[in-house]
């Protein structure tokens, strides 16, 4: 009798734990990126690209490492 209360007890605390799990999480809405929370990304200049690639050679230069 006391080995079958224990099994019991046990399967009963394990189903709730898993309804709980379940049930926290409920969200009656769905999940959407919004336009506005999304960064603008801008593309740079040819002039600033041209630029980055002549700091680029000198900063890779063997004096410069």
């Amino acid at each position: 009798m006391n080995k079958r209360r224990v099994f019991i007890v046990t399967g009963l605390l394990c189903a709730m734990v898993g309804i709980m799990a379940f049930t926290l999480n409920k969200d009656n809405y769905p999940k959407v990126a919004r336009a506005s929370a999304l960064p603008a990304i801008k593309k740079d200049s040819v002039a600033s690209v041209t630029a980055f690639k002549q700091v680029y050679t000198v900063l890779m230069s063997a004096r410069c490492m």
